[in-house]
């Protein structure tokens, strides 16, 4: 989280929390639910809970270090202050975190965007074949969305989730 004289805006807790919980669920519930059970029967619950707990964990971690090292840059600082005994070595870490955190970033997002795609096809006879085009439309608007104004995209992100916790609600009431 950023300080609130930024340009840009700060994304509050609940945007943060709503991001997480979003990346988990969008992710993990709808597009590996089928897998997991496949995987694990029953106790595919106990997993996601478990999976839960982690999230809970990283996320209490992430908030105590911002408030331990409260600059921006979150991927390059902690490392860097954490392991770097001097500050070259600690700017050698901070990089490999970094670049460790954009190449799997950058797998995350085209894993996100192919479901996307699929879950459009799937759902929307239009679609259908449209997958890879459908990925990358969802891509480049997520590239727009964060380039206006990143609160923007924690708001619109917000929503998102909501639509998803609802979905799984009513799933899981049906």
């Amino acid at each position: 989280m950023s300080n609130n004289n930024n340009q840009g805006g700060s994304l509050g807790l609940w945007t943060c929390v709503a991001m997480i919980a979003g990346g988990m669920i969008g992710s993990s519930i709808f597009s590996l639910s089928g897998l997991t059970i496949y995987s694990a029967g029953p106790a595919a619950i106990i997993t996601w809970a478990i999976a839960a707990a982690i999230m809970l964990c990283y996320g209490l971690i992430c908030a105590e270090l911002s408030t331990r090292f409260p600059k921006s840059g979150g991927v390059f600082v902690f490392p860097s202050k954490a392991l770097g005994k001097t500050k070259e070595v600690g700017k050698f870490w901070g990089w490999v975190s970094t670049w460790g955190y954009i190449n799997a970033n950058i797998v995350a997002i085209s894993f996100a965007a192919i479901y996307v795609g699929t879950y459009l096809s799937v759902g929307f006879p239009i679609f259908e074949g449209k997958q890879i085009l459908l990925a990358i439309i969802s891509i480049l608007l997520i590239m727009i969305l964060n380039s206006i104004k990143f609160t923007l995209a924690g708001k619109v992100n917000n929503i998102l989730v909501l639509a998803m916790v609802a979905a799984m609600l009513i799933y899981i009431g049906v």
